[in-house]
């Protein structure tokens, strides 16, 4: 079965050629291998290194099998503890199975052994097709690739069969429009100054080989690790964390994050209209081990959040009004944040619009401007947001003098 998407892989397949293609828990964020030698973070030729390119990744392995051993509770094998390593605790059930992603590197393909997880959490049930982790065997093998730098990423996947108006039982979008929509949120989020993940849209050919080699040509998102993202954190200027604070297992998450740093969050989720979080649910956190008294956190999964959603939104909970972010625009310096980034915000979905257009992964009349439900619903809510009297009242606040004005 060859889904509807066909054309647009085929398409987005030479774009990214011209353009880009020059554990702890099941979301696996700690493989124990360390960082490789060479790295491409922050170059542009990484995966994460550039917002309007798509690319084009194909994904081999016995998906059936894996789904299968899923559904009926057939785990992997328990991890052995590292040598040296403190006791290990409670090991969240994974699953795996071995697999290939290829990819175009200087116009030939290059094929690299991995693993493909099953990960998420109502989503593994929710979903037919659910969200994966892809954990790359040979590091070294990565070199010359995208993926240099980056291990392992996390993959957002279509979640099933189905137009784009297609729905799962909690009213997930069962179309490869999801992963696109969700990565318009995180990166209108990240352009208003808010931390979060990296990400990045994938036109996705997965081959099942536990089907009769089934392919399904689709768009998926991927999201960097959480490792990752702590390293990048704690190099960024200023460090938004300490050096050698950690991503955390959610399940032993301690410590408080800052009044400030929940308000970002509450802003975040608010202009996302996602109700699914809270605590650690949907949130994740940094900070170090052993354990202190505080933790820096970070929204993440909105893809129950009203933009993912687009014009049919079924999720039981309903989706959030801007307005529920309001009185955290109050706490600290979040209302100045926002203000001083509206035109990154602005051009941030521009970037989202003009990538999805071009690669057909969004819906256009003229070929220029989208007419996708949930491409719609950001922009409107980016303007309602940026319409909100504490961000105007911010945006027309007097500059701050000069720490040395008025001295002689």
């Amino acid at each position: 079965m060859r889904s509807q998407s066909l054309l647009f892989f085929s398409f987005v397949c030479a774009v990214s050629a011209a353009t880009a293609c020059a554990g702890r828990n099941a979301d696996g964020d700690d493989d124990g291998s360390g960082a490789p030698a060479e790295s491409n973070v922050n170059e542009e030729r990484d995966l994460f290194g550039t917002t309007t390119a798509v690319q084009a990744v194909k994904i081999s392995a016995p998906l059936t099998t894996l789904f299968t051993r899923y559904k009926n509770g057939q785990a992997d094998p328990p991890k052995p503890p590292k040598p040296d390593a403190a006791p290990v605790g409670f090991q969240q059930p994974e699953f795996s199975e071995a697999g290939q992603l290829t990819i175009s590197v200087d116009g030939a393909d290059k094929t690299i052994p991995m693993h493909v997880y099953i990960r998420g959490e109502s989503s593994k049930s929710d979903c037919p097709f659910p969200k994966l982790k892809i954990d790359f065997d040979d590091k070294d093998s990565l070199k010359g690739t995208p993926f240099k730098g980056h291990g392992k990423f996390r993959l957002n996947t279509h979640c099933g069969p189905g137009d784009a108006s297609a729905r799962s039982g909690m009213g997930r979008v069962m179309n490869g429009v999801g992963p696109v929509r969700e990565e318009l949120t995180y990166r209108i989020i990240r352009a208003m100054g808010i931390p979060t993940y990296k990400t990045r849209v994938l036109a996705v050919s997965y081959t099942d080989t536990a089907a009769n080699n089934t392919v399904t040509d689709t768009f998926g998102m991927a999201i960097e690790s959480g490792d990752d993202a702590s390293e990048r954190f704690s190099k960024a200027q200023p460090p938004i964390i300490p050096d050698g604070w950690e991503y955390l297992d959610p399940f032993a998450v301690q410590g408080q994050a800052t009044p400030e740093n929940l308000a970002q969050i509450t802003v975040a989720e608010a202009f996302s209209g996602n109700k699914d979080w809270g605590g650690t649910h949907n949130i994740d956190s940094f900070g170090p081990t052993p354990p202190g008294p505080q933790v820096y956190q970070i929204a993440q999964d909105f893809d129950l959040g009203a933009i993912v959603l687009g014009d049919i939104a079924h999720y039981w909970k309903g989706a959030s009004p801007v307005t529920d972010g309001q009185a955290s625009l109050k706490v600290g310096g979040v209302a100045k944040l926002i203000a001083g980034n509206a035109e990154n915000m602005k051009k941030a979905y521009a970037e989202a619009e003009k990538a999805g257009v071009a690669a057909k992964a969004i819906a256009s009349a003229d070929g220029v401007t989208t007419t996708d439900p949930g491409f719609l619903e950001g922009k409107k809510r980016m303007e309602q947001l940026l319409a909100l009297p504490e961000i105007v009242n911010a945006f027309n606040a007097p500059a701050e003098p000069p720490a040395d004005a008025g001295a002689d």
